[in-house]
This record gives C-alpha cells, structure tokens and sequence, in this order.
C-alpha cells in the first residue's frame, strides 16, 4: 500500500491496477467489503506518495513523484 487515510469506518488507499495505473479504493472495516471509488487514469509511480481525504470525502489530494516536477491533481464531484 502506497498511500493510505484511515477513517473510523474503514481506510482509503491507492491500489495499483497494472504496471503505472493506480485507483482509489475504500475497504470499510465493518462489511470487510473493498470498492473502487476512483480510477487514476494518468500513468504515474507514486514513489513517495501521500493521500488526503477531506472530512466529507468529496475531495481527495495524493502526491505524485516524476523526475521533470510535480503536478497537483484534484478529484471532485466522486460518488
């Protein structure tokens, strides 16, 4: 697990889908139960990478890792 926010109910993370895609996954604590939340569709390696969810949890900010910069990528509007 990359990056990770842990709420009372269960945690928020990245998961990798194949070699340089990743999504957002909750597993909630209760049911057991893991549910894609989000697909990242831009190719990135979190190398170092942070996750924030907002106390709604209708914004997420994680943290990307790339040898020309950094970008700062924002989730809205997610159901």
């Amino acid at each position: 697990m990359q990056a990770f926010a842990v709420f009372s109910d269960g945690v928020y993370y990245l998961h990798k889908r194949n070699q340089s895609h990743y999504e957002l996954r909750f597993h909630g604590f209760a049911s057991g139960r893991i549910q894609a939340t989000v697909k990242i569709e831009e190719p990135f390696e979190p190398a170092f990478s942070s996750l924030g969810v907002s106390p709604d949890r209708k914004t997420f900010l994680f943290s990307k890792w790339t040898s020309l910069g950094s970008d700062l990528m924002l989730i809205e509007n997610f159901r």
